[in-house]
C-alpha cells in the first residue's frame, strides 16, 4: 500500500509539473497553482522541505492544500480566459473600425444606392451595423435618420389607407367606431383639417348620444319612462290642468305614450290639456305665452271625462 501511494504521488506530481511548465508558456498565472500542487506531491521535494524545516505536512493537510490550489487554478483560469476574450473583442473591434475607415467611401456609396432604390430597411441595417463601431459618424447618422423617416412615412400612409378603407364599411351611425378610427388618423396626420373636422364631429355626436342616454336613464328613474320629454310649464284651473311639454317626437305612438304617463299620474283630474312643442325656446310656461307660441305647437291632447271627449291632434 505504501509503494502504491508513493507511485501515485510520483505519477501525479510529474503530471502536474508538466502541466504547470506547459501553462507557463501559454498563460503564466494559472500555471502557478499547478506547479505548487506538484511540489506537494513529489516525494523528493517533500523530503527536502522536511529536512530543511524539521516539519512535515500530514496527508490530510496536503490533500486540503491541493484542493485549495485546484480551486485557485480554476478561478485564475476563468479570469484569464475572460481577459483574453475581452482583449480579443477589443482587437476585433479596432480591426473593424480600421476596415470601415479604410473603405468608408465605398460603404457610403452602397448605402446611398440602397437609399436611392428605396431600400430603407437595408439602409437602417447597414448604418446601425457601422454606427455600433463609430457612433459619432455624422454621415451614417444622417442616412439612418432619413431612412427611418421614410419608413415611418410609408407606415403611416399604409395604415391611413387601411383605416380609410375600413371607414367605408362603417355606417355613420356607428359613432364610437368612427371616432376611434378618425382619432388614429389624426394621430398619424395631426395637421389634416378633414380628419380634425371628422374627429370633432363624431366626438360631439358621441358625447350628445351619451348625454341623451344619461338623461333617459334619469327620466326612467324619475318617471319610469325613457321617453324624451320635459314639462316646461303648466296652467292650473278648477279641477283641470293645461300642460306645456317639450318633446322632439311627432310620431303618434310616442305622443300617446307621453299622454298615458300624464293620464296615469293625474288620474283624479276631471279634464286636462297637453300642448306639445318641438323647440324648448318656443315652449310656453302659461296661457299668455301659449298664444304667441301657437305656430310652434306640434301637437295637442284634450281630455274631458265629464263629456267623454278625448282627442290627440298632430300638426302637419
Amino acid at each position: 500500500m505504501k509503494y502504491l501511494f508513493l507511485t501515485l504521488n510520483w505519477v501525479f506530481g510529474v503530471l502536474f509539473s508538466l502541466a504547470g511548465v506547459i501553462s507557463l508558456f501559454i498563460d503564466p498565472v494559472p500555471a502557478i497553482p499547478l506547479i505548487a500542487i506538484s511540489l506537494f506531491l513529489l516525494p523528493p521535494v517533500r523530503e527536502y522541505v522536511s529536512e530543511k524545516t524539521g516539519k512535515s505536512l500530514s496527508v490530510k493537510a496536503r490533500l486540503i492544500s491541493i484542493l485549495v490550489l485546484l480551486v485557485l487554478f480554476s478561478v485564475l483560469t476563468g479570469i484569464s480566459h475572460h481577459e483574453k476574450e475581452k482583449l480579443l473583442a477589443e482587437k476585433k473591434l479596432q480591426e473593424q473600425i480600421t476596415r470601415f475607415k479604410a473603405n468608408k467611401s465605398i460603404i457610403l456609396e452602397e448605402i446611398q444606392l440602397a437609399y436611392d432604390n428605396n431600400n430603407y430597411q437595408q439602409v437602417i441595417s447597414e448604418t446601425n451595423k457601422y454606427l455600433d463601431l463609430v457612433s459619432d459618424d455624422h454621415e451614417l447618422s444622417e442616412f439612418n435618420k432619413l431612412a427611418k423617416t421614410k419608413l415611418e412615412e410609408i407606415r403611416k400612409k399604409e395604415r391611413s389607407q387601411e383605416i380609410l378603407k375600413e371607414l367605408k364599411t362603417i355606417p355613420a351611425s356607428k359613432l364610437e367606431e368612427n371616432k376611434i378610427l378618425y382619432q388614429e388618423l389624426l394621430s398619424l396626420y395631426p395637421d389634416n383639417p378633414k380628419y380634425k373636422t371628422k374627429f370633432n364631429y363624431y366626438s360631439k355626436k358621441l358625447a350628445d348620444k351619451m348625454k341623451k342616454e344619461r338623461l333617459a336613464a334619469e327620466r326612467k328613474r324619475i318617471t319610469g319612462s325613457t321617453l324624451e320629454y320635459e314639462e316646461i310649464g303648466k296652467q292650473v284651473g278648477n279641477n283641470y290642468i293645461s300642460f306645456f311639454v317639450y318633446t322632439p317626437y311627432k310620431e303618434k305612438d310616442k305622443l300617446n305614450e307621453i299622454v298615458a304617463i300624464y293620464k296615469n299620474k293625474y288620474k283624479g283630474l276631471r279634464a286636462m290639456n297637453i300642448r306639445f312643442y318641438g323647440d324648448k325656446n318656443h315652449s310656453p310656461r302659461n296661457f299668455k305665452e301659449a298664444a304667441r307660441s301657437y305656430p310652434f305647437q306640434t301637437a295637442s291632447y284634450f281630455l274631458n271625462k265629464s263629456t267623454g271627449y278625448e282627442k290627440l291632434d298632430i300638426s302637419n
